[in-house]
């Protein structure tokens, strides 16, 4: 017994090694002229990512997801698809 117990211990350590960290894309959109437009973009993501951020007065969105399953061209799809126009966030250069 002792040996299937540790045998599914290894198991459950190797299976947590191999999930991929969740990843987040930082994003410009263009278009968005009031909190409509940042629902309506925030409903279509919600399926591709665990947390979504849209603010329609600074242009900027981010999406939590997870990089196994969806990926970063599929998320700025759907921002277009929704009739926006959306480019990852160049970061900020280091000082």
């Amino acid at each position: 017994m002792k040996i299937g117990i540790i045998s599914f211990g290894v198991f459950l350590m190797t299976w947590g090694f191999l999930q991929a960290e969740p990843q987040t894309i930082e994003m410009d959109i263009e278009g968005m002229t009031c909190s409509a437009c940042s629902a309506i973009i925030k409903k279509k993501l919600s399926p591709l990512c665990s947390e979504v951020s849209v603010d329609h007065k600074s242009g900027h969105g981010s999406c939590t997801y997870e990089s196994e399953k969806v990926t970063q061209d599929q998320i700025l799809d759907v921002v277009s698809s929704a009739g926006y126009k959306a480019t990852l966030e160049e970061p900020e250069p280091a000082q």
